[in-house]
């Protein structure tokens, strides 16, 4: 329609963590635009260019508005553009923040999940999944788009530019309104583009039993409701379709994709009459998560100690729910995994510490914050990882996609990011979970297999004197392998970590600050965990 009165278009950026220094502003087209913000030494290079200053001081608190004050119908105003500084000779070619490849380049594999908008995709909002159309080819995120941060997600040109150029596997997840042709046209693409060295992991959808997503409601209502078939089994017909196009497509190199299955990993149930009713041989691994969080209970003591509770509060009631996170993880294995004789891919995990129920305010709020860089997290993953790998009796280690990179800490809606922001200086603010990943990664790419063994009354190791004053000798090391001596408490947390390599016996100091007490000591030497226990006394 039209107006009578005139009518400006405006964005406006929050700016967060930007690096500080000169930036770029460019567009296509003729019209005139206006900057403002909490920015300096704002300047008109051309027609089409602007430069701006983000100053010391102001990474934490700056924002920029950008406004379109006039656009010419014949050649509007498009293609706008933010360079950050030192990327305008290269951004065309590298369109990737070097400060994020470089918190990338540990990993392996990148599952494309939230990249590809693949919940509720191609909806203009959350709850508008009432529709049968099913999309083409063409109707999916392109390049020349305004916007990455469409319903549609990133384009699958930069998802293959990212996978070929830093020699990393990647992981998709075709939309669940995809038509046939779409969905053939999407497999061809990748066959055809991404190098034949890099791994390709292949799900339909994600989590399309989790009732917050709109893929959810619509597989219930036209697989399920609509058909007079039960759920889940009215959503297996569009998984099966999904696995035999990609099967097709890649006929003959079949060895370059993994057809995935995702498992509902607290609903054994759903997980089997989704799986089962699957053709045989049609898919290759199983994906569960990894997650771990607070139960109703520890939920509850926790809202009792409101303001009062600590990190460390939140910590022992992760504890105790542990057992049950990795009893769900474990019966899937042997009820699914183990029966079809397939590999565990977790699609996603990690910590999953939220108020119950989740988007609620917590009375804990400042406690659920403070564990995010406490070290107790550090030590939960790290024997959350020790737990998943003692699991796997493969030779090959499981696939763990972390849930997610980088995100701000929230106490109301989860804090799930291994990082808090691009620009993070762990030496400043912790990161205990991504020191956790890391070190977890090289763990596992130090040994040829993931299948340990766990020694704790017949291994040659000695440690002695037992009960220890000052210090402790740990004699009967393995001189061909490095280990990796850990010391804990009863609670589970970690006092200290000292790493030799190649000799039979080494000494350890006992910190003068430890208490006494009993403690447990881990030695990790290739592919082999001895624990053993320890007396501390008095001194």
């Amino acid at each position: 329609g039209t107006s009578d009165y005139a009518q400006q278009v405006a964005t406006f950026w929050v700016i967060k963590s930007w690096d500080k220094g000169k930036y770029t502003l460019m567009y296509d087209g003729k019209g005139k635009i206006m900057l403002s913000g909490i920015i300096t030494n704002i300047e008109k290079v051309d027609d089409k260019t602007y430069t701006f200053v983000i100053g010391d001081g102001l990474e934490e608190e700056a924002f920029l508005q950008i406004v379109i004050e006039e656009s010419s119908l014949e050649d509007p105003i498009r293609n706008m553009r933010v360079i950050i500084p030192g990327a305008l000779e290269s951004y065309q070619t590298n369109p990737f923040n070097p400060k994020w490849l470089e918190k990338l380049n540990p990993f392996k594999t990148v599952r494309f999940m939230d990249w590809g908008g693949t919940n509720s995709w191609g909806q203009p909002d959350n709850w508008t999944w009432d529709d049968t159309t099913l999309f083409k080819w063409d109707d999916r995120a392109k390049l020349d788009y305004y916007t990455y941060a469409s319903p549609k997600g990133v384009p699958y040109e930069l998802m293959i530019k990212l996978l070929n150029d830093y020699d990393l596997d990647g992981w998709v997840c075709v939309p669940h309104r995809a038509s046939d042709d779409y969905i053939k046209k999407m497999a061809e693409y990748f066959r055809d583009n991404l190098e034949p060295d890099r791994k390709l992991y292949v799900e339909y959808s994600n989590e399309i039993w989790n009732w917050i997503f709109g893929q959810t409601h619509w597989l219930y209502k036209y697989g399920c409701e609509d058909k007079g078939i039960d759920w889940p089994e009215g959503i297996v017909p569009y998984v099966q379709n999904n696995l035999d196009i990609w099967t097709e497509v890649f006929q003959g190199q079949q060895d370059r994709i993994v057809r995935v299955v995702g498992l509902f990993t607290a609903w054994q149930d759903v997980s089997n009459r989704i799986v089962f009713n699957l053709r045989k041989g049609s898919f290759d691994a199983l994906a569960p998560t990894f997650y771990f969080g607070l139960s109703d209970e520890g939920d509850a003591e926790l809202d009792s100690l409101g303001e009062m509770a600590t990190a460390s509060d939140v910590a022992y009631y992760v504890r105790q729910n542990l057992k049950q996170s990795f009893d769900y993880i474990k019966t899937q294995k042997e009820t699914i995994a183990d029966s079809l004789d397939l590999p565990f891919v977790f699609y996603e995990g990690g910590q999953h510490v939220t108020p119950l129920p989740f988007g609620v305010d917590a009375t804990y709020e400042q406690a659920l914050l403070d564990f995010q860089r406490d070290t107790s997290i550090y030590n939960i993953y790290t024997e959350w990882f020790d737990s998943i790998r003692n699991l796997n009796t493969a030779e090959i280690p499981w696939l763990m996609n972390h849930f997610s990179f980088i995100t701000r800490r929230s106490a109301k809606y989860g804090s799930w990011g291994l990082l808090e922001e691009i620009s993070q200086d762990t030496s400043v603010i912790p990161a205990p979970k991504y020191k956790a990943v890391l070190e977890a990664i090289e763990h596992d790419e130090c040994n040829t297999t993931a299948n340990t063994t766990i020694d704790i009354s017949n291994s040659s190791i000695e440690i002695w004197p037992n009960p220890a004053i000052d210090e402790i000798v740990i004699s009967g090391l393995n001189i061909d392998n490095k280990a990796i001596i850990e010391l804990f408490d009863l609670q589970g947390r970690k006092i200290f970590t000292t790493v030799t390599n190649g000799v039979y016996e080494t000494k350890v100091d006992i910190p003068e600050t430890m208490r006494s007490g009993f403690y447990f000591v881990r030695i990790i030497q290739g592919n082999s965990i001895t624990n053993k226990t320890l007396t501390i006394a008095t001194k």
